[in-house]
Protein backbone atom coordinates (compact mmCIF):
# COMPACT_ATOMS: atom_id res chain seq x y z
CA UNK A 1 0.00 0.00 0.00
CA UNK A 2 1.02 3.49 -1.22
CA UNK A 3 1.46 5.99 1.46
CA UNK A 4 -0.03 9.43 0.27
CA UNK A 5 3.32 11.07 -0.85
CA UNK A 6 4.17 7.78 -2.47
CA UNK A 7 0.51 8.11 -4.65
CA UNK A 8 1.89 11.73 -5.51
CA UNK A 9 4.97 10.27 -6.99
CA UNK A 10 3.16 7.70 -8.86
CA UNK A 11 0.30 10.66 -10.15
CA UNK A 12 3.27 12.53 -11.62
CA UNK A 13 4.64 9.86 -13.33
CA UNK A 14 1.26 8.44 -15.02
CA UNK A 15 0.96 12.58 -16.04
CA UNK A 16 3.95 12.05 -17.64
CA UNK A 17 2.82 9.57 -19.35
CA UNK A 18 -0.50 11.24 -20.09
CA UNK A 19 1.45 14.33 -21.53
CA UNK A 20 3.55 11.60 -23.97
CA UNK A 21 0.54 10.32 -25.33
CA UNK A 22 -1.42 13.79 -25.73
CA UNK A 23 1.69 14.89 -27.88
CA UNK A 24 1.61 12.06 -29.48
CA UNK A 25 -2.54 12.64 -30.48
CA UNK A 26 -1.89 16.57 -31.62
CA UNK A 27 0.99 15.46 -33.89
CA UNK A 28 -1.28 12.98 -35.49
CA UNK A 29 -4.35 15.88 -35.95
CA UNK A 30 -1.53 18.28 -37.19
CA UNK A 31 -0.46 15.63 -39.61
CA UNK A 32 -4.11 15.07 -40.75
CA UNK A 33 -4.90 18.87 -40.95
CA UNK A 34 -1.55 19.88 -43.02
CA UNK A 35 -2.50 16.51 -45.49
CA UNK A 36 -6.09 18.22 -46.07
CA UNK A 37 -4.19 20.41 -48.11
CA UNK A 38 -6.17 19.66 -51.47
CA UNK A 39 -9.29 18.96 -49.93
CA UNK A 40 -11.90 21.02 -51.34
CA UNK A 41 -14.82 22.37 -49.31
CA UNK A 42 -18.74 23.88 -50.58
CA UNK A 43 -19.46 27.09 -49.35
CA UNK A 44 -22.35 25.84 -47.81
CA UNK A 45 -20.43 23.63 -45.66
CA UNK A 46 -18.87 26.64 -43.98
CA UNK A 47 -19.41 27.84 -40.96
CA UNK A 48 -21.35 31.25 -40.77
CA UNK A 49 -19.18 34.34 -39.58
CA UNK A 50 -20.63 37.34 -37.52
CA UNK A 51 -21.33 39.40 -40.56
CA UNK A 52 -23.06 36.51 -42.86
CA UNK A 53 -20.36 35.42 -44.91
CA UNK A 54 -18.73 32.43 -45.02
CA UNK A 55 -15.04 32.18 -43.62
CA UNK A 56 -12.55 30.79 -46.03
CA UNK A 57 -11.77 26.91 -45.37
CA UNK A 58 -8.11 27.67 -46.62
CA UNK A 59 -7.59 30.32 -43.42
CA UNK A 60 -9.47 28.37 -40.40
CA UNK A 61 -7.40 25.75 -41.58
CA UNK A 62 -4.34 27.50 -40.98
CA UNK A 63 -5.38 28.55 -37.70
CA UNK A 64 -6.20 25.06 -36.68
CA UNK A 65 -2.53 24.37 -38.13
CA UNK A 66 -0.84 27.01 -35.62
CA UNK A 67 -2.93 26.23 -33.01
CA UNK A 68 -1.95 22.78 -33.06
CA UNK A 69 1.68 23.86 -33.33
CA UNK A 70 1.53 25.70 -30.63
CA UNK A 71 0.19 23.27 -28.26
CA UNK A 72 2.50 20.65 -29.56
CA UNK A 73 5.29 23.05 -28.35
CA UNK A 74 3.94 23.85 -24.84
CA UNK A 75 3.07 20.11 -24.25
CA UNK A 76 7.10 19.41 -25.56
CA UNK A 77 7.94 22.03 -23.07
CA UNK A 78 5.71 20.09 -20.77
CA UNK A 79 6.75 16.53 -20.95
CA UNK A 80 10.41 17.78 -21.29
CA UNK A 81 10.31 19.63 -17.72
CA UNK A 82 8.76 16.32 -16.63
CA UNK A 83 11.27 13.98 -17.82
CA UNK A 84 13.83 16.30 -16.38
CA UNK A 85 12.44 15.88 -12.86
CA UNK A 86 12.17 12.44 -13.32
CA UNK A 87 15.60 11.57 -14.12
CA UNK A 88 16.09 13.70 -11.48
CA UNK A 89 14.16 12.39 -9.00
CA UNK A 90 15.22 8.25 -9.71
CA UNK A 91 18.74 9.04 -8.62
CA UNK A 92 20.32 7.24 -5.88
CA UNK A 93 17.49 4.69 -5.88
CA UNK A 94 18.61 1.29 -6.31
CA UNK A 95 18.84 -0.06 -9.86
CA UNK A 96 16.68 -2.30 -10.42
CA UNK A 97 13.77 0.15 -9.50
CA UNK A 98 15.37 2.92 -11.75
CA UNK A 99 15.18 -0.07 -14.68
CA UNK A 100 11.81 -0.30 -14.09
CA UNK A 101 10.57 2.99 -13.80
CA UNK A 102 12.51 3.60 -17.07
CA UNK A 103 10.89 0.78 -18.58
CA UNK A 104 7.20 2.05 -17.15
CA UNK A 105 7.46 5.88 -17.77
CA UNK A 106 10.11 6.14 -20.38
CA UNK A 107 9.41 3.60 -22.96
CA UNK A 108 5.92 3.09 -21.49
CA UNK A 109 6.10 -0.59 -21.70
CA UNK A 110 3.31 -2.15 -19.37
CA UNK A 111 3.87 -3.85 -16.15
CA UNK A 112 3.24 -7.63 -17.33
CA UNK A 113 6.14 -7.33 -20.46
CA UNK A 114 8.77 -5.56 -17.94
CA UNK A 115 7.56 -8.55 -15.43
CA UNK A 116 8.17 -10.72 -18.22
CA UNK A 117 11.35 -8.79 -19.61
CA UNK A 118 13.15 -8.73 -16.69
CA UNK A 119 12.05 -12.22 -15.31
CA UNK A 120 11.30 -11.69 -11.79
CA UNK A 121 8.51 -13.27 -10.19
CA UNK A 122 5.61 -10.59 -9.77
CA UNK A 123 5.48 -9.94 -6.17
CA UNK A 124 8.87 -9.15 -6.50
CA UNK A 125 8.54 -6.33 -9.61
CA UNK A 126 5.25 -5.04 -7.72
CA UNK A 127 6.87 -4.43 -4.47
CA UNK A 128 10.47 -2.83 -6.30
CA UNK A 129 8.13 -0.45 -8.18
CA UNK A 130 6.12 0.72 -5.45
CA UNK A 131 9.36 1.27 -3.63
CA UNK A 132 10.67 3.00 -6.03
CA UNK A 133 7.59 5.38 -5.51
CA UNK A 134 8.19 5.55 -1.74
CA UNK A 135 12.00 6.32 -2.11
CA UNK A 136 11.25 8.94 -4.27
CA UNK A 137 8.76 10.67 -2.08
CA UNK A 138 11.10 9.95 0.55
CA UNK A 139 14.26 11.61 -1.08
CA UNK A 140 11.86 14.41 -2.08
CA UNK A 141 10.88 14.88 1.70
CA UNK A 142 14.34 15.44 3.08
CA UNK A 143 15.24 17.69 -0.33
CA UNK A 144 12.93 20.34 0.46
Amino acid sequence: MLSEEGKKVKEELEKFNQTKRRLKNLQEELLLWKNLNGALRSASLEEKTMGGENAPYAEKRLIKIQELEQMISKTIDDALAMEDKFLEDIQGIDILSQNLLMERYMTGKPLKRIIREFNYSERHIFRKYNGAFEEIAEKNKTCH
